[in-house]
C-alpha cells in the first residue's frame, strides 16, 4: 500500500497541488470474475507539493506503490512537480533514496538539524540521516 498523510493528500488535492499517477485497466478480468465493479482505474503513485510564499515548491511526500517501483513512475511524479514551478523543487530525503533524485538531477546535500514535523517525504526521524536535494 501507498503510505501518505491522507488529510494532507486531500488539502493539497483542494489547492491543486497533490499529483496522481494513475494505472488503467489493472486486474480488469480478475475484477470481471469475482462479480466487483470493473473500474479502469488504479492509483499507484502521488506526489503531494507544498508551497511556501515566495519559497521554492518543495515535496512533501511522494509514494509509488511497491509493486510499481522502477518503472519510471516516481520520475515521472517528479517531472511533472518540476513543471508546477518556475524556480527551484526542493526534495528532503534519506540517504537510501538518493540515488533516485540524483538520477533525476538533484544537487544533494545534507541537512544539518533542519528536521521538523513537516518532513515526512521519506519517513525516519533524526536530521543526521536527512538531506535535501535541489532540482533547478
Amino acid at each position: 500500500m501507498l503510505s501518505f498523510d491522507r488529510e494532507r493528500v486531500r488539502d493539497r488535492v483542494r489547492e491543486g497541488d497533490a499529483l496522481v499517477a494513475v494505472v488503467r485497466g489493472h486486474n480488469r478480468e480478475e475484477r470481471r470474475a469475482a462479480g466487483a465493479e470493473a473500474s479502469d482505474d488504479r492509483v499507484v503513485g502521488a506526489c503531494v507539493l507544498r508551497r511556501s510564499g515566495a519559497g521554492p515548491v518543495e515535496i512533501e511526500q511522494i509514494a509509488v506503490h511497491r509493486s510499481r517501483r522502477g518503472r519510471g513512475i516516481g520520475a515521472a511524479l517528479v517531472a511533472a512537480a518540476a513543471t508546477r514551478t518556475d524556480g527551484p523543487l526542493v526534495a528532503r530525503f534519506r540517504e537510501d533514496v538518493r540515488p533516485f533524485y540524483e538520477s533525476l538531477g538533484f544537487e544533494t546535500e545534507a541537512v544539518d538539524g533542519d528536521s521538523t514535523a513537516d518532513d515526512v517525504n521519506a519517513g525516519g526521524n533524526a536530521a543526521a540521516d536527512r538531506l535535501r536535494g535541489i532540482l533547478r
